[in-house]
């Protein structure tokens, strides 16, 4: 819900997906959830971020996907 928010926030458009296969766990390295994974980077596990984190995360994310 915080990502979707952020989104919300950021008036961007991302695919969410919501995993539950814990091979797909492994993958990332997540050992505890939840987790999240941004343009296949894990980049929180465990907890759940403040808004302000993901905010940042998918901000530097935007900034790194090519235009086009």
């Amino acid at each position: 819900q915080v990502t979707v928010e952020a989104l919300e926030m950021l008036d961007a458009e991302a695919t969410i997906q919501h995993v539950k296969d814990y091979t797909q766990f492994r993958k990332y390295g997540l050992l505890f959830t939840p987790g999240l994974v941004v343009n296949e980077k894990l980049v929180c596990a465990g907890r759940i971020p403040a808004p302000a984190e993901v905010i940042t995360w998918l901000t530097t994310a935007l900034a790194q996907t090519p235009a086009g």
